[in-house]
């Protein structure tokens, strides 16, 4: 079930892609758009995986984290 974080929209899974096309693939399923960037990563405490589209640098606003 997809959740949020401050403006963030992740997604959960269970693992990460591991290549330039599986990128691609799941860029595409999660609907980024040409403006925004693919990312998955762990949770803030190491136990999940997320991802998510993002159009701006991530970590310069302070208080958005990934819970």
């Amino acid at each position: 079930m997809p959740g949020s974080s401050g403006e963030l929209h992740w997604h959960p899974v269970t693992s990460c892609p591991n290549n330039k096309s599986e990128i691609q693939e799941r860029s595409t399923a999660i609907n980024c758009t040409e403006k925004e960037f693919y990312m998955c990563l762990p949770s803030e405490n190491f136990t999940k995986l997320k991802e998510f589209c993002y159009h701006d640098h991530i970590g310069t606003t302070p208080g958005k984290k990934l819970k």
